[in-house]
């Protein structure tokens, strides 16, 4: 009886993920707002896009993101990313990395929740909402930064 309910509810809560697939949107800045990011980060879907804009040596912005292009099933990106997800125990991370071009040798971004800092809440529509702080590394061609930030982030299905 119990492993009827188990499959049942299972199957349940996986056709609701792919009903309403979507990403985990993140807010992070530094108190002195000399490093900001934005985005989403990839959760149920592989597509990302990521906004980081630095203060640290003049004005710098970094845009990174994957998606599929609708039209052609094509994907379009400048950057890779693979992140770690498990805020009710812990753990988030990640770490994109801006594809080199003709322009630049790439860029990476890391940053990484420190885990006592975690708040989590629990949203009516089955979503998750955190707070946390967080070191971030960026580096690459002028750019550098190495610091802590105050972040968000939003899944809601």
């Amino acid at each position: 009886m119990k492993s009827a309910i188990f499959a049942i509810a299972f199957a349940l809560v996986s056709s609701q993920a792919f009903a309403g697939a979507t990403n985990e949107v993140i807010n992070c800045s530094s108190a002195d707002k000399k490093v900001v990011l934005t985005g989403d980060v990839p959760g149920d879907i592989g597509e990302f896009h990521l906004d980081v804009k630095l203060a640290t040596k003049g004005p710098q912005e970094l845009k990174m993101y994957s998606e599929t292009n609708q039209t052609t099933g094509n994907t379009d990106e400048n950057a890779h990313i693979v992140n770690v997800d498990d805020l009710r125990n812990g753990v988030f991370m990640f770490q994109a990395d801006l594809l080199p071009d003709q322009n630049s040798n790439g860029a990476t971004v890391k940053l990484y929740a420190l885990p006592k800092t975690i708040s989590l809440k629990a949203l009516p529509s089955a979503g998750l909402k955190s707070s946390f702080k967080a070191r971030i590394q960026v580096y690459g061609d002028n750019v550098d930064a190495d610091t802590t930030v105050t972040c968000t982030t939003v899944y809601q299905i």
